[in-house]
């Protein structure tokens, strides 16, 4: 019987066609993304090391979140038309202590804190080599008042920066959230983290869900637009880069077939994404119609509408007349907001007080923000509306981060 030998093949190429193969293989251009991307489904883990204990037992510390992140949606300016994530890492190193407590739940896990945080996301888009993401934060909001805990990333009084890398926004990445769900449930945190009882260590948690927000997006349909244009707004004399955001909502006869095809226009404004409803600080921006001759109530718009995790919301906006020309401040916090009740709730709904809205949410927590226009059925004319330093909490988006 024939014994056989392994034998190495080896395959002279010529050089030209060696060439060839390398330059169709670099021929991808390198590209910075531009605008904004929201991803939508995330998954992953965070780990703590060392880990936590309820009093510590280390001088250092480091949160380290590993993510995987799908759904994702070039924004407003992207020069993508579709992008893949490839990962999304998150280092937080919790500032050296002297008393062993660097390592501890509420110095790790703060409802309100403020580690440095570095974020690198990278990205696939067909025909292109994405360059990364390099997201600086400062803050986080960890809550454990709900199903699960969460994490939000800058968090509310938090900041975040990017400095020219892929999907820095329109303002530098100083709008852009991080917000995660752990499999983790309170129970489970108060087992290893109760300051009496709490035992054991937590190593890592499993991350369920999330939303990852680079750059404020700015939306529209139906023939309506937002864009940023040259404008001033006067009532912060601070601000003078004569910016503003433009929100046009031309007329349309959605009103006459129940509001279905309205045209509108606005922004997503992340910063509070996670944040209890009870602890919003600030919640207030400026409006000015650019309609001409237009002096007449507003049919809603714009609205500055916070969605809320028991599925109602409130609703920021100028229920008088408003006048062509005339800059018009609101704040929620000292006037009054529209309010949609969430589930089981039954309280008052129109032009309520602040603190109304928040006793009927209870332990509600913001989902989403943004401001809209949609008010282009009102008259023919339609409604267009410049607005600026929308604030939320201590974000603000406004003409001097555009």
């Amino acid at each position: 019987m024939a014994k056989w030998s392994r034998v190495a093949l080896v395959l002279t190429v010529p050089a030209a066609l060696v060439t060839g193969v390398s330059g169709a293989a670099s021929a991808r251009p390198h590209a910075v993304a531009k605008g904004s991307i929201t991803c939508t489904v995330v998954s992953g883990k965070v780990k703590f090391t060392p880990p936590l204990t309820r009093g510590g037992t280390s001088n250092a510390e480091v949160v380290r979140f590993g993510l995987k992140v799908t759904g994702c949606t070039p924004g407003d300016g992207s020069n993508l038309k579709s992008v893949q994530s490839r990962f999304f890492r998150i280092t937080m190193p919790v500032p050296a202590t002297t008393n062993d407590t660097a390592n501890s739940c509420p110095t790790a896990m703060p409802p309100s804190g403020s580690l440095p945080g570095t974020g690198v996301g990278r990205w696939r888009s067909r025909g292109y080599v994405v360059s990364p993401t390099r997201l600086a934060t400062t803050g986080e909001n960890w809550n454990m008042a709900g199903t699960d805990v969460t994490v939000s990333i800058p968090g509310s009084n938090g900041s975040a920066t990017n400095n020219g890398t892929s999907f820095a926004g329109y303002d530098n990445g100083a709008n852009s959230t991080i917000s995660l769900t752990l499999g983790l449930t309170p129970g489970q945190y108060s087992a290893v983290c109760d300051p009496v009882v709490g035992a054991g260590r937590l190593v890592r948690a499993m991350i369920t869900g999330g939303r990852i927000s680079l750059g404020p997006t700015l939306f529209s349909a139906y023939t309506g637009s937002s864009a940023w244009v040259t404008g001033n707004d006067p009532l912060v004399p601070t601000d003078a880069d004569h910016v503003v955001l433009d929100l046009n909502s031309p007329y349309t006869t959605c009103a006459s077939n129940g509001y279905t095809g309205c045209s509108y226009a606005g922004m997503t404004l992340p910063g509070v994404t996670g944040l209890p409803l009870s602890r919003v600080t600030a919640l207030k921006y400026d409006l000015a119609v650019q309609t001409p001759g237009w002096s007449s109530g507003d049919g809603g718009s714009p609205r500055l509408v916070l969605l809320l995790s028991d599925n109602g919301n409130v609703q920021l906006y100028a229920a008088g007349t408003v006048t062509a020309g005339t800059w018009v401040h609101l704040d929620a916090l000292t006037g009054a907001v529209d309010n949609v009740n969430g589930t089981g709730e039954s309280c008052g709904t129109y032009q309520i007080t602040w603190s109304a809205a928040v006793a009927c949410h209870g332990a509600a927590t913001i989902v989403d923000a943004f401001i809209v226009n949609d008010s282009g059925w009102v008259a023919t004319s339609g409604f267009d509306v410049w607005v600026d330093n929308m604030t939320l909490g201590s974000t603000v988006t406004s003409s001097s981060v555009h």
